[in-house]
């Protein structure tokens, strides 16, 4: 996340574990600015999204484009 002169990085986790699924939703605190910059988000698989020019105090929903998942592993 670029904001302002101020640059942060957050490691997201998560997936389905005994039926539930975590909370995927990571935090950024931007101080006084009012803009972001980018968020940039690299997939596990490699890809990439990038938004540009966001307003701040918002929550927002990134997916990872389907085409660009990495397809499941065969079953062994």
């Amino acid at each position: 996340v670029r904001a302002g002169w101020s640059s942060q990085a957050r490691l997201g986790g998560g997936g389905i574990h005994n039926g539930v699924q975590d909370v995927t939703r990571l935090h950024v605190g931007l101080g006084g600015a009012t803009r972001v910059q980018s968020v940039a988000v690299t997939w596990p698989s490699g890809s990439r999204t990038t938004l540009t020019d966001l307003a701040a105090d918002q929550t927002i929903t990134v997916r990872e484009d389907p085409a660009c998942a990495r397809p499941p592993a065969p079953a062994s």
